[in-house]
């Protein structure tokens, strides 16, 4: 999980710009992120729920998402940047 975070990160930075591969990228961190933990109830375990759940939507994006999809899909996963923040500092 740790290790998929920085990718995370970076996909998320450059989906703002719509710079190079981001939503491949985005998509296969947080494939990570959601398979690294699969229960419990502390932070990782939250952080894998919302990993999937933003995967989720991720994949419901057009494929051409216009800058308020993106800027939309931005902020909704600031909540998800937040938890893993906690975790990873």
């Amino acid at each position: 999980m740790a290790e998929q975070w920085p990718a995370f990160l970076t996909a998320r930075a450059a989906m703002l710009n719509n710079r190079g591969p981001w939503r491949a990228e985005m998509a296969e961190a947080l494939r990570g992120i959601a398979s690294a933990e699969t229960g419990g109830d502390g932070h990782r375990a939250l952080l894998a729920r919302t990993a999937r759940a933003l995967l989720d939507e991720l994949e419901a994006l057009p494929p051409s998402p216009s800058a308020r999809e993106r800027l939309a899909f931005f902020e909704r996963s600031y909540r998800f940047t937040r938890i893993g923040q906690r975790i990873f500092s």
